[in-house]
C-alpha cells in the first residue's frame, strides 16, 4: 500500500511503469475515489498485481477530476479490458474450485458483450436514447431464441411429461441414409 497526496495519479503511474518495464498488461480493473485508489493488473504472463494508494489520514486530497463525456471508443476499450479481467479471474476461481464465483464472473462476461453491443448501436444511431430496436446489433436475440432449451430430467410421474425431454426429441429425429438419396437426408 502506498500513501500519497494524489492516490489516483500515483497508482495509475505505477501501473503504467509496471506495464512498460515488467510485462505488458493484459487486463486491469480500477476502483476507488479521491481518498483511495486501487488498480488490479493481470500481466500477459498471468501474474497478478494489486496497487493500492491512499491519501494520508487527515491530509489534503488532490482536486476532483473534471467531469467529461466519455468517448464511445474509450468506453468500448474500457469494457474490453473489464471483459479480459473478469475472464481471467473467472478461470482462476474455477481452477481453485470456487465454481460459484467462477460462474458468476462468467455470466458477467455476457453482460459486457451486451453493453458493448448497446454502445455500438448508439454509435450507429447517433443517440443514447433507446426508443426503438431493430438494428444489426439486436440480431443476437433472434439467434438466442432459436437455441434449443437445456436438458431437463424426465418426470418420474408417467402421467405428467417433463417440460423438456431431450431423449424424446432424439427419438423423433431419424436419419435416413441411402445411396440413391445422395447426401444425408434428415427427417
Amino acid at each position: 500500500m502506498i500513501t500519497a497526496v494524489d492516490p489516483v495519479t500515483v497508482a495509475e503511474d505505477l501501473a503504467r511503469q509496471i506495464g512498460s518495464r515488467l510485462s505488458p498488461v493484459f487486463a486491469a480493473s480500477r476502483s476507488g475515489d479521491l481518498s483511495a485508489h486501487c488498480v488490479r493488473l493481470v500481466l500477459r504472463d498471468l501474474r497478478r498485481i494489486v496497487i493500492t494508494a491512499t491519501a494520508p489520514a487527515g491530509g489534503e486530497q488532490g482536486p476532483a477530476p473534471a467531469g467529461r463525456s466519455r468517448d464511445p471508443a474509450e468506453a468500448a476499450a474500457e469494457l474490453a479490458g473489464s471483459f479480459r479481467f473478469d475472464a481471467v479471474l473467472a478461470a482462476v476461481k474455477a481452477a481453485r474450485g470456487d465454481v460459484l464465483i467462477g460462474a458468476h464472473l462468467t455470466l458477467q462476461l455476457a453482460r459486457h458483450i451486451l453493453v458493448i453491443a448497446m454502445l455500438l448501436r448508439d454509435r450507429d444511431a447517433g443517440t443514447a436514447h433507446h426508443r426503438h430496436g431493430g438494428s444489426r446489433w439486436d440480431a443476437w436475440a433472434s439467434r438466442l431464441a432459436q437455441a434449443p432449451a437445456p436438458y431437463t430430467k424426465p418426470s418420474k410421474d408417467p402421467g405428467r411429461p417433463a417440460k423438456r425431454d431431450v431423449s424424446s426429441r432424439q427419438r423423433q429425429t431419424k436419419v435416413h441414409l441411402s445411396p440413391s438419396d445422395g447426401p444425408s437426408t434428415f427427417k
